[in-house]
């Protein structure tokens, strides 16, 4: 070999060197955010974070042991870098939560988005639709298209770990007869004609005399209900897989799926039929990170809801075992959406050891500032030392140190001032006795 081909050698062999170094370094540097085991849901916009500072909420989430945040966005303009800063300070994971099959806000929405809507039984039936959400049909390809440039959009902008895919499911429970059952828009029977070529006509679900109702023609019920399977599944691929999709856009970020699970008898049935969801089906084809079982809600609303009611969704978690036995799993529990199903610590407690049992290495919870502890119980693990003339901060009190004393987390854990110092301890001195005993604040020590 000339003495040209061998330097030339030498020097490919040293640049192929020199970048798994500098990859393998880069790799060390990032940091190993935690984004599995327990977590927690937190939508910013609820009452109990406003006038918050990030670093309040962050430091209570953290003293409860919650190392895995997921962040509800109902409008990805509105997500807070700040919070999402304070969190990966704390050393938290935090995935970005979005709905898939509509919207809380349309003020986001392109114009001509009222073309996307789902058309539900109340369309069909001349009555106004549910003005609380917006549902938006899985079929719209100008849809399907604005939600993955939405989702790629907020990755880009903003250091999220993982994406929550919530909610994908077609409505309603208990099926047919629910007003926002659907969806029957003109991308709907486009579609269905391309998978079933022989029919012409959706099911009419209005008139039971109709030579397309249910009943009447249980063929093209049956075609209807894989159809609705078929394309939701479709729909999550695309978000996932498709050009433009998630895994092309944001290739470091980890997916999670949510579909439902109820306990009724015969629920892994219901939700294939009423909701159009196939948790196997989804496992196969899409391949996420993890998969999640939404707590429908028929169980959650049920203010006798037992801990261990998720042994009922033994049968989901079988389905998609026998699809994927390594996908790692989470439930979802709902502890106070409404009044009568706020839950408490020990609930939350054995909520996780039930699912721990099952196998399910990962949980979450609808909303954190919803919990029955909220009203009844101080925040944990605030308390304060005074140290060489300064106000140290150990595990943030949060808001009610900031509105009671004026001093934000910052200027109290710079502060040198003796003035500052005896102002925080007179404010700790008059607080309630429950507060007193989760604070400390002595001379310096």
């Amino acid at each position: 070999m000339s003495l040209f081909y061998r330097l030339l050698a030498c020097f490919c062999l040293l640049g192929i060197i020199c970048t798994l170094r500098a990859g393998a370094q880069g790799a060390a540097a990032a940091p190993a955010w935690p984004l599995y085991g327990r977590s927690v849901q937190i939508d910013p916009g609820l009452p109990y974070y406003r006038g918050r500072s990030p670093e309040s909420i962050a430091s209570e989430l953290r003293a409860h042991g919650y190392r895995v945040v997921r962040y509800v966005v109902t409008e990805s303009g509105s997500v807070n870098s700040a919070l999402l800063r304070a969190f990966h300070r704390e050393g938290m994971g935090v995935w970005f939560l979005t709905f898939a099959n509509g919207t809380y806000s349309t003020r986001e929405l392109p114009s001509g988005w009222e073309e996307w809507r789902m058309v539900t039984r109340a369309t069909l039936e001349g009555k106004a639709p549910d003005a609380s959400y917006t549902y938006l049909c899985l079929n719209n390809p100008a849809y399907r298209a604005w939600k993955k440039r939405q989702i790629a959009a907020t990755l880009k902008a903003h250091l999220f770990q993982g994406v929550d895919i919530a909610e994908p499911h077609w409505p309603e429970y208990p099926g047919v007869t629910s007003l926002a059952y659907g969806c029957f828009c003109k991308h709907c029977l486009a579609a269905f004609r391309r998978r079933f070529p022989e029919e012409s006509h959706l099911p009419d679900i209005l008139h039971p005399d109709s030579p397309y109702s249910p009943a009447n023609n249980p063929a093209l019920w049956r075609k209807w209900l894989a159809f609705r399977v078929d394309s939701l599944t479709d729909f999550l691929n695309d978000l996932v897989n498709g050009s433009g999709g998630i895994r092309s856009q944001a290739p470091g970020v980890k997916v999670c799926i949510w579909t439902l699970a109820l306990t009724e008898r015969d629920g892994l049935r219901r939700i294939r039929e009423d909701n159009g969801e196939d948790a196997g089906a989804i496992a196969r084809v899409v391949g996420p990170d993890m998969h999640c079982f939404q707590t429908h809600w028929p169980d959650w609303i049920r203010a006798d809801l037992k801990p261990d009611y998720v042994e009922g969704y033994r049968p989901f978690i079988t389905q998609i075992r026998r699809a994927n036995p390594r996908l790692p799993l989470m439930i979802q529990a709902d502890i106070g959406s409404q009044p009568q199903n706020r839950r408490s610590w020990d609930w939350i407690r054995a909520f996780e050891r039930h699912c721990a049992r099952l196998g399910v290495t990962s949980t979450t919870l609808y909303e954190y500032s919803l919990g029955k502890y909220i009203n009844t119980q101080p925040p944990r693990g605030a308390w304060f030392r005074c140290r060489r003339n300064a106000i140290a901060l150990r595990r943030n009190y949060g808001a009610s140190l900031e509105a009671r004393t004026g001093f934000s987390c910052r200027s109290v854990g710079a502060s040198r001032s003796k003035s500052a110092r005896s102002s925080l301890c007179e404010y700790i001195a008059r607080w309630p006795s429950w507060v007193r005993g989760h604070c400390s604040c002595g001379r310096s020590q």
